[in-house]
């Protein structure tokens, strides 16, 4: 009995580590670093001949920069609509948490929208594609991340947290 302890207790550590490591990822809030790098995973899965729209001193060509910016904001655009409509279906269950992220997600796509199109005097605009992959990338990651949370009684505390931490992201007045 005794060996059998001792062959399970050099587990122990690492189970431990596991554990902290993903209780602190239902607690973290997003980097710049994550949401950079979602955009690059998913331009890396997607689309890998944009990915010299990431290497440092590789200017892409105009044209292709254009095309590459567009098709990485379409991919993003999808991605962000699937988890939508996977988080939505599962918090069907609890309508005032539902009404909340829709909520939220309508602040976002103002703040998208304050933060990543210029508009000019006469009406027109200038949509800022880097800004808006990584808004969409940040969207994406709170959705994930509300996506995750088990409906238990650690879970139900921890959806409020995430929707405060999220809207307050993307509405800090």
């Amino acid at each position: 009995m005794l060996s059998k302890i001792k062959e399970y207790s050099i587990y122990f550590p690492a189970l431990l580590i596991f554990s902290l490591f993903f209780s602190y990822q239902t607690n973290a809030k997003v980097s710049d670093g994550e949401i950079t790098r979602m955009v690059m995973d998913m331009t890396n899965e997607k689309h890998p001949e944009c990915n010299v729209m990431f290497k440092r001193g590789v200017a892409p060509k105009t044209g292709d920069g254009v095309v590459c910016a567009h098709r990485i904001n379409v991919s993003m655009d999808s991605e962000l609509n699937r988890i939508y409509k996977d988080v939505m279906e599962r918090y069907a269950v609890f309508p005032k948490q539902k009404k909340r992220i829709r909520n939220v997600q309508r602040d976002w796509i103002k703040y998208r929208d304050e933060e990543c199109v210029f508009e000019d005097f006469d009406g027109s605009g200038i949509v800022k594609t880097r800004c808006t992959a990584e808004a969409t990338a940040l969207s994406i990651w709170y959705l994930k991340r509300l996506n995750s949370i088990q409906f238990d009684e650690k879970g139900i505390p921890q959806i409020k947290k995430v929707l405060k931490e999220y809207s307050i992201t993307v509405n800090p007045i």
